[in-house]
């Protein structure tokens, strides 16, 4: 992993969390005669009175949480080149025998979630293993250079001190989390050989909004805020693939949650199972905690400032900013 020793700027990456979340058969339009699995839901947090409405909630729109990569058709990824660019092609990086192992595992899971496809094209990018703090690897596509020759799509995410302070005394939340959030977005068919990547198995290019490409938080973003147009700044927020629901009351928010459910699943979203919570008076929203009336920071994120060390590396004054801007909120 020498070569990744100094490494600075964007990959593409899919944790393992991401990998256990889908069915064998990803891009199957939900079938309404289809047997679907009950989503499991925690309601300690939820008041008592509220939990036969979340759970008939939760059954009436169960579709979301079924485990299949959905499809947003509200857009498609274009990746517009700048003047004069010429293709990135590059060889693979060296790998050892256990190294290729995994690399192959991913690449026949991506196959099977038709999130990718082998490739002629005259693109390729590296793909390459970087360790996570659990000492694990996360499997990444290096479009550094990609990047560098594509035009910037400047479409906005919203400012974090912004969205929180739209929470204002709301009393009751929900938070939805979309299931790997970027892979619902389809490439426009011309666009897809310039994400080819190379490794010891092939060439491959990506089907699906690839994570690490420069405009993918833009385009992901843009997406859902076209679903939720209506509502959004009003009782529904999206910041990237995190969506917050908030409401004033009880009977309100059961409202807006339906709505903002129902108009989610028209284009085919689906959403993550273990990061949902419904109907609740504290939730943790961009690193802080949300109460009615109250907002305090994340005693996670305190502790990583309280045990941060001298920069060692470039890239850890990027990570030591990115975790202060949302403790303070980016104000």
């Amino acid at each position: 992993m020498g070569h990744m020793s100094a490494y600075s700027g964007t990959v593409a990456a899919i944790s393992r969390e991401d990998w256990a979340a889908f069915s064998p058969s990803p891009t199957t339009a939900p079938d309404a005669t289809d047997p679907v699995e009950k989503p499991h839901v925690h309601t300690s947090n939820v008041p008592e009175g509220l939990r036969p409405q979340v759970l008939a909630l939760l059954e009436k729109h169960r579709a979301l949480w079924r485990g299949h990569l959905g499809s947003i058709k509200a857009t498609e990824r274009r990746i517009k080149w700048k003047p004069g660019s010429k293709p990135v092609w590059l060889n693979p990086y060296r790998m050892g025998p256990r190294t290729r192992e995994l690399i192959k595992a991913q690449v026949d899971r991506m196959l099977t979630l038709e999130v990718m496809e082998p490739s002629q094209s005259d693109c390729a990018s590296p793909v390459v293993l970087i360790p996570k703090p659990d000492g694990s690897l996360r499997f990444c596509i290096d479009y550094r250079q990609l990047n560098e020759r594509t035009v910037r799509d400047l479409y906005p995410l919203p400012r974090m001190n912004d969205c929180l302070d739209s929470l204002g005394d709301s009393k009751f939340f929900s938070t939805l989390d979309c299931n790997a959030g970027y892979w619902q977005i389809p490439l426009a068919e011309e666009d897809k050989p310039k994400t080819a990547f190379t490794c010891h198995c092939g060439t491959y290019q990506c089907t699906r909004l690839s994570f690490g490409l420069c405009n993918a938080s833009a385009t992901f973003q843009r997406a859902i805020e076209m679903i939720l147009s209506g509502l959004k700044w009003q009782n529904v927020l999206v910041y990237s693939d995190d969506l917050i629901i908030f409401s004033a009351d009880a009977e309100s928010h059961l409202s807006h949650l339906d709505t903002v459910l129902t108009l989610i699943g028209k284009p085919w979203v689906t959403l993550k199972k273990k990061k949902r919570h419904l109907c609740v008076n504290e939730v943790g929203y961009l690193g802080h905690v949300v109460r009615p009336g109250r907002l305090s920071v994340n005693e996670k994120n305190l502790k990583a400032i309280k045990k941060a060390i001298f920069p060692q590396t470039r890239t850890q004054p990027r990570s030591f900013l990115g975790i202060s801007m949302s403790t303070v909120g980016s104000r």
